[in-house]
């Protein structure tokens, strides 16, 4: 019951209904005695025992009577809670276990945030707000450097115009062993002359690989890659891009993918100097290195049957694997086109020592790898 200051109201459980009476029609015919006056209705708070109440008095007579509601039973007890204590407090990770034995459960709680969110310290970190896998361990900057997974080498990479290459020379070693045991050698440490006992360097220059180790032509990164088969003395159609022996999301680049970064720079006729790295060069050729680019002298390697692994031009010129065929306008009437990729040259050679230019390269040659991302990443 609810009373204001000119009415009471009873909720009848659906809606509030006003005690207060309607006034009666006019009656018919002639007018009538006044009637009585009518008795107020009143509610009053009651107590009868333990419980509480209103009743609802019209006049002398009770309306009704209406009576709280009493406490329901107490609920049973819940099962006894478990224990828990800290089992480890370090590089960031809090684990708790709750329980014991079988039952017992484990909770890693991390001390370590990212941008807001916690993590794994012992499986990612944190880069300017970004969480990065580990790479066999070590942290590295995305934004400049990647982890090639598949031997956890950590390469630079530049972005000119739109295209992101490979800052360094690739250095993974595809030497493999046949059927019967014996190894297949398809690469080199670049920047030695084997046949005279001077080894090259990987750490510094990379690896220097036939073209079939490039293309991955035994499929042993991609089983089924663009390259498969694609060998000296084969032929192939090629379907561009070829991961080849690139890692994942990376893949070996065209002609026109080279045409674009000289462009990019400038030109050919100046692309070495901007791409060449600023020490190194024979004639004091040195490039200017202006986006970070860095091609070595490493000079190239040969694999003659007879004479075995040559290398030459150390300090004097660096050669890269193109996937495209040598263009039938640079192939000299003995050359058997076929058996020529092309190669981007950098040269120390006062003649061309500022530009970059395409030329063909025998695929008995070793010449070294620089990757591009594929255009999705």
């Amino acid at each position: 019951f609810v009373k204001d200051s000119s009415a009471t109201f009873m909720c009848d459980g659906k809606s509030w209904v006003n005690m207060k009476g309607e006034d009666g029609k006019d009656g018919k015919g002639s007018k009538g005695a006044p009637g009585d006056e009518g008795s107020s209705c009143t509610v009053k708070k009651v107590t009868k025992k333990k419980s509480t109440g209103y009743v609802l008095a019209c006049g002398k007579d009770v309306v009704d009577t209406l009576w709280n509601g009493k406490n329901g039973d107490n609920g049973d007890n819940g099962d006894d809670g478990v224990g828990c204590k800290v089992a480890s407090d370090k590089d960031g990770v809090v684990t708790l276990v709750c329980g014991e034995g079988k039952d017992a459960d484990t909770t890693k709680l991390y001390k370590a945030v990212c941008d807001n969110n916690p993590y794994d310290p012992t499986e990612k970190f944190c880069y300017e707000g970004l969480l990065v896998d580990y790479c066999d361990g070590k942290t590295y900057n995305p934004t400049r450097e990647f982890c090639d997974n598949r031997d956890n080498q950590i390469y630079k990479m530049v972005k000119i115009d739109y295209q992101v290459w490979m800052a360094e020379n690739l250095n993974i070693n595809s030497n493999f062993k046949d059927k019967k045991g014996n190894e297949i050698v398809n690469n080199i440490c670049a920047g030695g002359n084997y046949n005279e006992g001077f080894v090259g360097d990987c750490e510094k220059y990379g690896r220097a690989y036939l073209w079939s180790a490039a293309m991955d032509s035994a499929g042993i990164y991609v089983k089924d890659g663009n390259g498969k088969g694609c060998g000296d003395g084969t032929e192939c159609n090629i379907e561009e891009p070829v991961r080849g022996i690139c890692p994942e999301g990376w893949h070996l680049p065209s002609n026109k993918e080279w045409q674009t970064l000289f462009d990019a720079v400038g030109g050919e006729n100046i692309a070495a100097r901007k791409l060449k790295s600023s020490d190194g060069w024979e004639n004091g050729k040195n490039g200017t290195d202006d986006y970070g680019f860095n091609v070595l002298p490493v000079g190239q390697s040969m694999n003659f049957p007879n004479l075995g692994l040559l290398g030459v031009a150390l300090g004097a010129e660096a050669l890269f694997w193109s996937t495209s065929l040598a263009a039938d306008d640079i192939c000299s009437e003995t050359d058997d086109c076929e058996s020529l990729r092309n190669s981007t040259v950098f040269h120390s050679d006062f003649n061309v020592a500022e530009k970059a230019f395409l030329e063909p390269g025998p695929r008995n040659f070793l010449l070294s790898v620089r990757c591009v991302q594929d255009a999705a990443n």
